[in-house]
């Protein structure tokens, strides 16, 4: 009986959207080391009814993940994190708005798989190793005396640095992604 009414449910939720075409939602998942960021955007006319984030494990049905109070809904964005995953898998979210339904965005979780990777120590070459796919991201570079070396805005994807004219010593670098902020030291051993 109840996977009926999910059916039933999921049908008319479909049909709603078919009503209004100018009204959209989007999704972007991926992984930030154990969490899902789920990054949504709203094309809707009015921000004033309930928003449900819906989750699904591998090929079972969705569950209702978490209710969005229209409040938390900053000017036509929300930014989502998924904590409550255990274990690695594949994991597929959408986003409902009152009868507006968003398509589906899945990600492949990894527990333990880092979103940036940014060796220890470097020869000529800094390179950067994301995962993340659905923000751009900052990176800085500062040498011990907190001179910026490096200052990259609006990253995405892997990068790579020459750092062959810099002395071999330690430095600190931040990668900002959003509001979360990477920090760590890195050694350029030429």
């Amino acid at each position: 009986m109840n996977k009926y009414l999910y059916f039933f449910l999921t049908l008319l939720l479909i049909g709603a959207c078919k009503k209004d075409p100018n009204q959209s939602i989007s999704v972007c998942a991926s992984q930030f080391d154990n969490v899902i960021d789920l990054h949504v955007k709203y094309c809707v006319i009015k921000k004033d009814k309930r928003s449900f984030v819906y989750r699904a494990e591998g090929n079972q049905s969705f569950e209702i993940l978490k209710e969005i109070n229209p409040i938390d809904i900053m000017g036509d964005s929300l930014f989502f994190v998924d904590s409550t995953l255990v274990k690695s898998g594949n994991y597929t979210y959408k986003v409902s708005y009152g009868g507006v339904l968003s398509p589906v965005a899945q990600v492949n979780f990894s527990m333990g798989s880092p979103s940036f990777y940014i060796p220890n120590s470097v020869k000529d070459t800094l390179r950067i190793n994301s995962n993340y796919t659905c923000a751009i991201y900052s990176f800085q570079l500062y040498n011990r005396w907190g001179q910026l070396i490096i200052d990259a805005q609006n990253l995405s994807g892997n990068q790579s640095f020459d750092v062959s004219t810099q002395p071999r010593d330690t430095y600190i670098y931040n990668v900002i992604l959003g509001k979360r902020k990477i920090q760590n030291t890195i050694g350029f051993k030429h």
